[in-house]
């Protein structure tokens, strides 16, 4: 079986991610984790959100177009990669972010 490649840019940064093994999406993120490695340190696999060029979420290895597989030199896509989202509220008609607090210095 011949290998099969996706086109990922996390952070400015392109590169090819080998799925040829890949059945799930969660085997995908697992690949794009271990590639960028220490520049991903802090974000767990399961938290990377793969979107296509249109802006839409993939959430199935099924909905992965064949462009994001292809060369670049050849017309091939990149599928852009987000961390975890920072979660916000709406607290009287304004949205809000929640961010965790930083630890205080101690003394």
């Amino acid at each position: 079986m011949p290998k099969r490649f996706l086109n990922i840019e996390y952070s400015g940064t392109k590169t090819e991610v080998d799925i040829t093994e890949a059945e799930r999406l969660g085997e995908v993120q697992d690949a794009v984790k271990a590639k960028y490695g220490s520049a991903m340190a802090n974000i767990g696999a399961a938290q990377l959100q793969l979107y296509d060029q249109l802006n839409q979420n993939i959430t199935d290895l099924d909905d992965i177009p064949e462009d994001y597989c292809k060369k670049v030199k050849d017309g091939g896509l990149f599928l852009v990669v987000h961390g975890p989202q920072e979660e916000s509220v709406n607290v009287q008609g304004q949205l809000v972010a929640l961010q965790a607090e930083p630890a205080m210095a101690q003394n």
